[in-house]
């Protein structure tokens, strides 16, 4: 977390406003998934280091799913997004480019790479139990809520 934290106020600095050009407010958009409530307090703490930080009163704007955080991009309801699947990130991208912009990949502290990390969930009796890359294995993905760039399952 202290990664991320030190990766988003980094890059949220170089932006190189002046005092007197920064915005007072920051709309934060939190992704879908749990209930709003839930939501809200889980970034408690990041909404706490923004505007002690920063100097922004930041505002969480809660969206029930990708889409709407999407459209608050796209709108300019938005300014930023803490974590975004890259598919998300493309579709806002393929509407506006403007809209959008990434400004800050976490670096893994082992290597200095950068990257999207996956996770495979099995159940307990799965005969895919080893880390590695499984072989000979089918991998399917539902359909993407958003629609776009996931094979049908």
């Amino acid at each position: 977390m202290k990664l991320t934290s030190l990766a988003l106020l980094t890059s949220v600095m170089a932006f190189g406003v002046s005092a007197a050009d920064a915005p007072k407010q920051l709309n934060l958009g939190i992704l879908g998934g749990q209930n709003a409530t839930q939501q809200i307090g889980d970034n408690q703490c990041v909404k706490t280091f923004f505007d002690k930080e920063l100097g922004v009163d930041t505002q969480m704007r809660n969206a029930s799913d990708y889409s709407g955080v999407i459209q608050g991009l796209l709108g300019g309801k938005i300014d930023m997004v803490l974590s975004m699947s890259p598919a998300s990130f493309a579709s806002v991208y393929i509407q506006d480019p403007k809209a959008v912009d990434v400004v800050g990949i976490v670096v893994d502290d082992k290597d200095q790479s950068r990257g999207y990390h996956s996770v495979v969930i099995v159940k307990a009796d799965s005969p895919l139990q080893k880390a590695g890359r499984p072989e000979r294995e089918i991998f399917r993905y539902g359909r993407s809520r958003l629609d776009v760039r996931l094979p049908d399952a």
